[in-house]
């Protein structure tokens, strides 16, 4: 059987034009799952919580897109090559198989990374990898002040999760079971029953 090279190349590059698309509209759909998403989060997001705690850990509103663009990106490559499955999958499409396999495995980790966050900020819920006892109150730790009497602490914030060597530990890491998000530590330390030191920072290890 003679093959018509002409016609093959052109059916070629006609799928590798079908391939580009797919990865186009992937990109596209996943930008507007991310502007959709992004912008609803970020409306709803707990803004006195974050200004309590997060500081200067971002939370702004590309901080949201960027976070549901790739979150989202395995389900706008799906929906792209079902769109363009007329295209990519009949006939010398075959060909390009592998690359649309690639980028959906590419596409899935980048979902996978975000959802679960290894070792990220969650934009969803900031305190959702920190532990912490059930009457914590994040909302008071920027009243927090060294020289304040034990009882006074915890009037404010709640009672910590243990005490030991005169520090009072009051969050730790391993709330969150689906992932492994950054969490909050506050550790307070005592002297003859006053704070003398107060630490607060976010850990991603």
């Amino acid at each position: 059987m003679k093959i018509d090279v002409k016609k093959t190349l052109a059916a070629l590059l006609k799928k590798f034009c079908a391939l580009l698309i797919f990865l186009a509209l992937g990109v596209v759909i996943s930008l507007i799952f991310g502007m959709a998403f992004g912008t609803i989060f970020y409306l709803m997001r707990d803004v006195e919580l974050i200004d309590a705690i997060c500081k200067d850990e971002g939370y702004s509103f590309p901080f949201y897109v960027y976070d549901f663009t790739f979150g989202l990106s395995f389900f706008g490559f799906v929906i792209s090559a079902i769109s363009m499955r007329k295209f990519l999958f009949r006939g010398l499409g075959f060909v390009f198989t592998p690359f649309v396999i690639a980028f959906f495995g590419l596409s899935f980790l980048l979902s996978l990374f975000s959802l679960t966050g290894c070792e990220t900020m969650c934009v969803y819920n900031p305190l959702i990898d920190t532990r912490h006892s059930a009457d914590f109150n994040p909302y008071n730790v920027p009243r927090l002040e060294v020289g304040m009497s034990r009882e006074k602490v915890i009037s404010l914030i709640g009672t910590p999760l243990g005490e030991n060597n005169g520090y009072m530990d009051y969050t730790s890491d391993g709330a969150f079971k689906f992932g492994d998000f950054a969490w909050f530590e506050l550790l307070i330390k005592l002297e003859d029953g006053k704070v003398s030191k107060i630490t607060s920072l976010w850990c991603d290890d």
